[in-house]
């Protein structure tokens, strides 16, 4: 009877271990998970494999906010990325603003046919339509 053989799953943390977050993934070179970390105040978080000593830094966004929907923290602070910090490298995430836009489309006017005010009066009895020669001798 074959046996088959199970790879082994790749068990991810958060980083600094602020909460006790866990995650695995099956696929070899998978890229890692991500979860709103509740020691960083809700913002979503890369993951680093278990075991990694690593520390994630909310990076405050610097620059005037004005108009932009950003992302804030959960106490309101507008935050443009998270850094996160490894003995072998770091990863950053970033928050980019998001764009907006306002779609207007005016109206279309169509052009009254005699066909179409034939099926006009045809649907709403109380329209009458007058025929007339335009000669003006009748």
């Amino acid at each position: 009877m074959p046996v088959p053989i199970l790879g082994a799953a790749q068990v991810w943390e958060c980083p600094g271990g602020r909460c006790t977050t866990k995650a695995r993934t099956a696929k070899p070179g998978a890229s890692a998970p991500s979860h709103r970390c509740r020691g960083l105040a809700g913002l979503v978080v890369p993951m680093v494999p278990e075991g990694t000593k690593a520390e994630a830094r909310p990076i405050e966004r610097q620059d005037y906010i004005g108009a932009d929907l950003v992302q804030a923290d959960g106490n309101g602070r507008p935050v443009m990325a998270v850094e996160t910090v490894r003995d072998d490298g770091q990863d950053v995430a970033v928050y980019a603003p998001v764009a907006q836009a306002a779609l207007a489309v005016p109206p279309v006017k169509r052009p009254r046919d005699r066909a179409s005010t034939a099926r006009g009066a045809a649907l709403n009895p109380t329209v009458r339509i007058e025929e007339r020669s335009g000669h003006g001798l009748e």
